[in-house]
């Protein structure tokens, strides 16, 4: 079943969602990639500098979305999502932030600072070999009977509208 597209009035509202918990992302010039470019005169090349949000990476503004609108859903309920690092710190934040229990499901090859982050917003997580995942579907599965044993709810990184109208909050 295809999700339904995102809309600007989605993303809007997730711009009010996201404005409580996020300052907006700087924008930076830059000047050596127009050169390198050999940009017409006029014309300017900007950067969005998400190294200065909590997670570094824009997945965050799709979390918070997500976690905000299944408020309702979750209520005392942990969250289960796999991520190999960015909507894993995501996710994990707008655990914290809403005082939420998060539990994510991470390759055992993730990069050692994406746990660490995670797990600095208190997110659980655990871990699969990423090296059958392609045959055995063990990330899907291991997401899914967490949720299942926890009583839980089960989070998409993007197979979700939320996440998605969130994520374009960075276009705005």
């Amino acid at each position: 079943m295809a999700l339904p597209l995102a809309t600007l009035q989605d993303v809007r509202k997730a711009e009010s969602v996201i404005r409580k918990h996020l300052s907006p992302t700087p924008l930076i010039r830059s000047y050596r990639l127009e050169h390198e470019l050999g940009l017409a005169e006029g014309r300017q090349v900007w950067l969005k500098d998400y190294g200065s949000s909590p997670t570094g990476s824009f997945k965050v503004m799709g979390a918070l979305n997500w976690m905000a609108n299944n408020l309702e859903r979750i209520q005392d309920c942990p969250v289960a999502a796999h991520s190999s690092g960015n909507f894993a710190s995501g996710i994990s934040y707008a655990g914290m932030r809403y005082g939420k229990r998060v539990i994510i499901v991470m390759p055992d090859n993730a990069p050692q600072v994406k746990f660490r982050l995670t797990r600095s917003f208190g997110a659980e997580i655990r871990t699969y070999d990423i090296a059958t995942d392609h045959e055995t579907g063990i990330r899907e599965k291991m997401t899914r009977d967490i949720a299942d044993q926890e009583k839980g709810i089960q989070a998409s990184p993007y197979d979700d509208n939320n996440v998605i109208a969130g994520n374009g909050v960075g276009a705005l």
